[in-house]
């Protein structure tokens, strides 16, 4: 009985644990520029980088200062958190009177909770990211999902060594937990070859957990050129003329940067079949077929980049339209 008992005392006091962390798990809405990670039931010494010695430590909003406890023990300028548990993740600072002289924000990993980003289907142990670059102009746009909500923060370097500096993220959120952002690198030149690869690195953080991806590309590898603009389908005669147009954020000279198409138009025979041809070429195509409807996708023509997304079905015109 008295076994039973001490279980039913455990087990309330971790459920107590973990509502009163709720209020923890709120506080986290920007990646913090200081932060410690702590194990689960280990300890965790927090140092206050300052040549005071008169100093009290503070944890979250409570004014109260910290004392020594059966679970906090101060020494010095060191505070020392004893068996951690999710109640104690949060934000710690350290003051002399009425002067913050330093703070960390302690994040208490679970091994349950060690990963932050989702993983692909095909392997677990790979994290899910997926980049692209609309053209050669210097940036990429970059989508990632996570397991829980989180904070993030990257950096995008030519070296895996280098130290740059962080860039503190608000991505876009696309759907629940996937996130969207475009990122810059303001040392690339489209006019010059790619010998090195780009490094990005993305750090995610919960109150639970922290994780990070490293992503190694060549923009040159994820080129998907924006949908084409002005196309038309027009019926001249005998002949069907296609036109296109390149899309406003494709890099420029276009003579420097040429994109191949390929149209693909649909064809119903009298037995309601419908067949499909496919032509590439330049911005323009003269079909001797009968169509009723044509689409339109395209890429690089010096190196076989992604291809665009299709446009919209477009249906044949009689009536003259002219490209803009």
């Amino acid at each position: 009985m008295n076994g039973l008992l001490i279980k039913m005392l455990q087990y309330m006091l971790r459920l107590f644990s973990l509502l009163s962390v709720i209020d923890v798990l709120q506080a986290l809405q920007v990646f913090p520029n200081k932060f410690v990670l702590g194990n689960f039931t280990k300890n965790v010494t927090l140092t206050c980088n300052t040549t005071f010695s008169d100093i009290v430590w503070k944890s979250g909003d409570d004014l109260e200062p910290i004392i020594n406890e059966a679970n906090k023990k101060l020494h010095g300028n060191n505070l020392t958190l004893i068996s951690v548990d999710q109640p104690d993740a949060g934000n710690y600072t350290c003051w002399n009177g009425n002067n913050l002289l330093d703070h960390h924000f302690l994040v208490i990993q679970d091994d349950e909770n060690e990963n932050v980003f989702s993983t692909t289907k095909d392997d677990p142990n790979k994290r899910s990211i997926n980049c692209w670059a609309s053209s050669y102009n210097c940036s990429f746009t970059c989508t990632w999902a996570t397991i829980h909500p989180a904070v993030f923060r990257a950096k995008i370097t030519r070296n895996r060594n280098n130290k740059d500096v962080w860039h503190y993220l608000d991505p876009v959120k696309c759907k629940e937990n996937t996130f969207q952002q475009t990122f810059s690198y303001v040392n690339y030149s489209p006019y010059e070859e790619e010998y090195e690869p780009l490094f990005l690195k993305i750090e995610a953080m919960t109150e639970q957990s922290y994780s990070m991806i490293q992503h190694q590309l060549f923009i040159r590898d994820i080129i998907k050129p924006d949908v084409p603009d002005n196309f038309k389908v027009k019926k001249t005669g005998s002949k069907t003329n296609v036109s296109w147009t390149y899309p406003s954020t494709w890099t420029r000279p276009f003579s420097y940067f040429p994109l191949t198409s390929e149209v693909e138009c649909m064809q119903k025979k009298k037995d309601n079949e419908i067949m499909t041809f496919k032509y590439e070429s330049g911005t323009a195509h003269i079909i001797s077929e009968d169509v009723q409807k044509c689409r339109l996708h395209i890429r690089d023509s010096y190196y076989n980049s992604h291809w665009s997304n299709w446009t919209p079905w477009e249906k044949v015109s009689t009536s003259y339209m002219s490209v803009q």
